[in-house]
């Protein structure tokens, strides 16, 4: 049987600290005995595997593990990075060189009512969202951590945050972000009380 062992040793931790999924560090498995070692394992990240090899130490293992971790990482986050779309790819926009942006999203996205939404709520919704076209046009989508989203978002009213948290949320939906980093208590909706909100664009 081979068990899986990931490292959390300083020298990783500094290279994966932007993963926030670490599995608890484990022996690796020991194929061989007690005086002739066989350590082996595997390393995850983001529901991939790689084979760590054999190795007579523990030490020895670790460092390979260390590698191949650093290996992983950077194979799977490049092919993301690949897929994942921008902030104006996602919302369909485009901004106009007198300075408008006009967009598609959020047709095509989900809906809380299975009547879909009013077309009046579909203008509320694009109106918050531009501030983030603006700023962020050509950002993948899955390049933001919590600390930025928060910088960029508080300074602006519920009506941009609701409407950054759902794209966001749709873009979850797709699976094209592992977890939608623009939701704060402060922004009502699941972790907090919203009014004057449609429910369509809160939850849709």
């Amino acid at each position: 049987m081979i068990l899986r062992a990931s490292s959390q040793s300083e020298s990783a931790h500094d290279l994966l600290k932007a993963a926030e999924n670490h599995e608890e560090d484990v022996m690796p498995h020991n194929r061989g005995t007690r005086r002739r070692p066989r350590y082996v394992g595997l390393v995850s990240y983001k529901g991939h595997t790689r084979w760590v090899g054999t190795h007579p130490s523990v030490a020895a293992y670790r460092q390979a593990e260390r590698e191949r971790l650093v290996e992983l990482r950077e194979e799977v986050d490049l092919a993301q990075r690949r897929r994942v779309p921008t902030v104006m790819q996602f919302a369909g926009a485009v901004i106009h060189p007198d300075g408008r942006v006009t967009m598609s999203w959020p047709e095509g996205q989900r809906a809380l009512k299975q009547t879909g939404r009013r077309a009046s709520t579909v203008r509320h919704m694009r109106e918050g969202l531009k501030p983030l076209v603006r700023d962020f046009a050509d950002r993948p989508l899955d390049s933001f951590d919590r600390h930025e989203a928060l910088s960029w978002a508080l300074p602006r009213g519920p009506h941009v945050q609701q409407s950054v948290r759902q794209f966001f949320n749709h873009a979850l939906d797709r699976d094209l972000i592992t977890r939608n980093v623009w939701v704060f208590s402060s922004f009502g909706g699941e972790s907090g009380g919203c009014s004057g909100f449609s429910p369509d664009l809160i939850a849709g």
